[in-house]
């Protein structure tokens, strides 16, 4: 998942649009982890037609970490052609992500292999202490991979098995800023194209024999190389938007190419009776509806103008405060969801009202998303950003040689 940071290090501004993309992308998780959680940690389905159809409204809330995908491929990619050429690359981009990322991430790990196992009732106390080989895939971003793999046989329990999607953006981090290097804009824009073309049927392969045999159900959407076409088509945008045609070309289609993938997406939802990621059309040609809708959305909130309706609903406080901390949220809040879960039945406090499930999920929900988003305030504050403050030492810097023709006419103003 993107990792609540949109820094724009040399011709670009801050677009508080994407910090709102961001922001939905994080609620859309929450929603899914936390609606109906306590009634499914307590065994008791919903059996009135608005409870189930809520349910069912919030389950596609996955595609959420799609869209952070997306947006990662895009901030990423852009960030990296800005620097490219220029003194300290690879210092600079690796050092400024490892000070964002890493000491969150370590911490929460710590806490929950070394601490949470110890406290009585906690999901890590119930899947026992890890062996060292299955915490390896934790400490070398390798989550995603384990679980692909049925072979591997490791142990990941529930309150951080979200964490694949991390591991997922790590592997693309060491890959990505040498491939941006290695290739100019033109194949670096065919290699985005090519890799969103042939991962569609790598997926429906790893649904099929033999592959099925080797992939777990999941593989498609949490193996990379399989879905790396949500990072790809975040990429081929930053690489599009730096080029003044180009640029016009992706402002005039957006809005249409949203609205027919985000139909198309609407359809398969109606069709399919869901949105299931473990679904054969969900996984195969549902993922290139969702690559293609989310894109757009990240190029209406950075290319459209502020005054424009939809980016001054994209801009708003609270949906840019929850893309800001999004990063610390996304970590702890599983581990929100189970642990209020458990002290709420604990105390008998999961029952429903007058028959229905909503007036309980409601509470829970926003108490939840509460929560977890106060702890990622009070780590942004007294943690993380006094961390981040150590990357003005790791500056990028523009070559001073690079073709100004690359930029385009208004290259200085993407907002990106």
């Amino acid at each position: 998942m993107s990792d609540g940071e949109s820094e724009a290090p040399l011709s670009t501004v801050r677009v508080p649009a994407l910090d709102g993309v961001r922001g939905i992308a994080i609620l859309s998780v929450m929603l899914l982890h936390f609606w109906e959680t306590p009634f499914s940690r307590t065994r008791q389905p919903s059996v009135r037609t608005i409870d189930e159809g809520l349910l069912k409204m919030m389950q596609p809330g996955w595609a959420g970490v799609e869209l952070f995908f997306v947006l990662s491929g895009f901030l990423i990619t852009g960030i990296l052609l800005d620097a490219k050429g220029g003194a300290g690359y690879f210092r600079a981009f690796y050092v400024r992500r490892i000070l964002r990322i890493f000491p969150v991430y370590y911490l929460f790990l710590f806490l929950m292999l070394y601490v949470a196992p110890h406290f009585e009732g906690t999901e890590a106390a119930r899947a026992g202490t890890m062996s060292v080989d299955d915490q390896w895939w934790f400490w070398l971003h390798g989550v995603n991979i384990a679980i692909s793999f049925p072979a591997t046989n490791a142990t990941i329990p529930l309150d951080t098995v979200h964490l694949w999607s991390l591991s997922f953006e790590e592997q693309f981090y060491v890959v990505w800023p040498l491939v941006v290097l290695a290739l100019s804009r033109e194949w670096l824009a065919a290699l985005c194209c090519a890799i969103f073309v042939v991962t569609l049927p790598f997926r429906y392969l790893m649904g099929v024999e033999p592959l099925s045999d080797v992939f777990s159900t999941g593989a498609p959407r949490e193996f990379t190389p399989a879905h790396a076409d949500t990072l790809v088509a975040g990429a081929l945008l930053a690489v599009l938007v730096r080029d003044a045609h180009y640029r016009s070309v992706v402002a005039r289609y957006t809005v249409p190419v949203g609205a027919v993938a985000g139909g198309c997406v609407f359809l398969m939802f109606l069709i399919r009776d869901g949105l299931d990621p473990r679904d054969p059309w969900v996984y195969t040609i549902g993922f290139v509806f969702l690559s293609m809708f989310f894109a757009a959305l990240v190029s209406f909130a950075a290319l459209s103008a502020q005054k424009v309706l939809g980016v001054r609903l994209l801009s708003v406080a609270p949906l840019r405060s929850l893309g800001k901390y999004s990063y610390g949220m996304y970590i702890v809040h599983i581990f929100v969801g189970f642990g209020l879960a458990r002290i709420a039945a604990e105390r008998g406090w999961i029952r429903p009202i007058a028959g229905l499930h909503l007036p309980v999920n409601l509470i829970f929900t926003a108490s939840c998303i509460a929560i977890t988003y106060g702890i990622a305030w009070v780590s942004w504050n007294f943690f993380e950003s006094r961390i981040l403050s150590l990357k003005d030492r790791f500056p990028y810097t523009r070559n001073a040689r690079a073709d100004p023709r690359e930029e385009g006419a208004d290259g200085a103003k993407s907002g990106i």
